[in-house]
């Protein structure tokens, strides 16, 4: 009986403190966007309300009873859920209230866009990774729809090895722009490195469909298919890319590998003299020369 008035009581008073924070806190609303975590978007700012009422409900605890105080603790951990992942990404958010900015500045940061983007790149290609973030997200202040400072920030995080941070960019660029066959092929890569394949195959798959040359996305589609064992569907998607590509060592490499997998030892011989006359440094010649010598016997 006691628990569920507490419960209620506490209830009660969340509403309070919500109605407080709302009116309190109105620079919730105007979170600029910093870094991909400022279009993380709706659902960085309610994390960002949760940890502010979560923090608030702590002061009261203990001026209740015992019941009140067990309620209270149950809410609280339910928040504590999002905390950590807020966290990381608050480091990052500069927190200010969004100045209005005059015609002639928003014009100067525009100009500059160029620059930025240009520094950025050379920045991150020389693993100055804080200085190539700082510089995009300048970019992204200048034009808040720029699809090259999000291609950046997405590379960037991904050099950095943060492919959760890369696929929420990645994802939201889809939504800015609509289809894009480099974001839904990189989205394809992490997904893959996930282990979520069928959903790199699902990317990968649009990305052909969208892309002028497909011929990356269709090797990487490849390696997704000889990951679940799918030889044949592998071997298809090698053999497009070297009707593009036919002296290409690691697409031979990788439709050797496929053939074998198949047993089609008659297109694994043919891969494996066309490997051995444009890459004879290869290590791996002599193991699959044994493996396809073992496929001929076998049959």
């Amino acid at each position: 009986m006691w628990t569920i008035i507490g419960i209620v009581l506490v209830l009660t008073g969340l509403a309070l403190i919500y109605g407080v924070l709302v009116k309190k806190f109105p620079q919730l609303k105007l979170i600029d966007l910093s870094t991909l975590a400022k279009e993380r978007h709706e659902a960085v700012k309610k994390r960002i309300m949760q940890d502010r009422f979560e923090r608030s409900l702590g002061k009261i605890q203990g001026k209740t009873n015992e019941a009140v105080g067990a309620a209270s603790s149950r809410v609280k951990n339910w928040f504590e859920r999002a905390q950590d992942k807020l966290k990381g990404m608050e480091a990052r958010m500069d927190g200010h209230v969004r100045r209005t900015v005059t015609p002639a500045e928003q014009a100067k940061a525009v100009e500059r866009l160029p620059s930025l983007l240009d520094q950025a790149e050379h920045a991150r290609l020389e693993e100055r990774y804080e200085e190539a973030e700082k510089l995009y997200i300048e970019a992204l202040k200048a034009d808040a729809k720029n699809v090259e400072a999000y291609r950046g920030l997405a590379e960037l995080y991904l050099a950095q090895r943060q492919p959760d941070q890369a696929a929420e960019i990645l994802e939201f660029l889809l939504r800015l722009q609509g289809d894009d066959d480099r974001a839904l092929g990189r989205l394809g890569q992490i997904e893959a490195n996930r282990g979520n394949f069928e959903e790199a195959e699902v990317r990968y798959l649009r990305s052909i469909e969208l892309a002028t040359n497909a011929t990356m996305y269709r090797t990487e589609l490849g390696r997704v298919y000889l990951a679940q064992g799918e030889g044949r569907k592998a071997a298809d998607q090698f053999r497009m890319a070297l009707q593009s590509e036919p002296h290409n060592p690691k697409y031979l490499d990788y439709f050797l590998e496929a053939s074998i997998l198949v047993g089609d030892a008659d297109a694994a011989r043919e891969a494996l003299l066309a490997l051995e006359e444009v890459n004879p440094e290869n290590a791996k010649l002599a193991e699959f020369r044994e493996r396809i010598s073992e496929m001929t016997v076998k049959t």
